[in-house]
This record gives structure tokens, C-alpha cells and sequence, in this order.
């Protein structure tokens, strides 16, 4: 995720890595919340995806789940470029729309 930030956020590497932390920080408790490590499968919609780290964090979490994201186009590739990071892109879904 932070080398994507890299790329639109020039010369903002502190600014880069405190975002990052703060997205991943808060997709962990969000998973914790919804209790996805070992709950079965799941079949979550990520309305608004964004970067995709929420959806992501559960897949990883749970390999049972799959994730429908739903974003413009463009911001899909994004999430779509981070699933593939992180090992879950058959289980990530994209669904262009607004």
C-alpha cells in the first residue's frame, strides 16, 4: 500500500507511512470486531473499496471469505493491485460503479 501512496504522494514519506499505519491499524480491529479469524466463510461487500485494505485484511484473515468491492474504476485498480500484493487477488472480487 505505501508504495502506491509513494507514487501520488511525492516528498510525503513521513505523511506515507503514518497513513499507512493508521489504514492498517484500523482494518485490524475492524476484522477483530467482526471476529473473521476462524468464523467460516464469509461473504463480505466493501461498498466505496477505496484502497481495499478492509476486504483484504478479512481475506487474509479468513480464507474462507471472499469480497465483493464496489468503487469507480480507477480506484479499483488500486485494491485490486494491493489484493495481488498480498496473496488474495482470487478471492477479491471488483465490481466498477458509484
Amino acid at each position: 500500500m505505501e508504495e502506491t501512496l509513494h507514487q501520488r504522494l511525492i516528498g510525503q514519506d513521513e505523511a506515507v507511512k503514518a497513513v499507512s499505519r493508521a489504514i492498517r491499524r484500523a482494518a485490524s480491529a475492524i476484522s477483530d470486531i467482526l471476529r473473521v479469524t476462524g468464523a467460516g466463510p464469509l461473504r463480505v461487500l466493501d461498498v466505496a473499496a477505496g484502497h481495499g485494505m478492509f476486504g483484504i485484511t478479512i481475506l487474509r484473515r479468513n480464507p474462507e471469505a471472499t469480497v465483493t468491492a464496489i468503487d469507480w474504476p480507477s480506484v479499483l485498480d488500486v485494491a485490486q493491485e494491493h489484493a495481488r500484493k498480498y496473496g488474495v487477488a482470487a478471492r477479491f472480487h471488483a465490481c466498477p460503479g458509484d
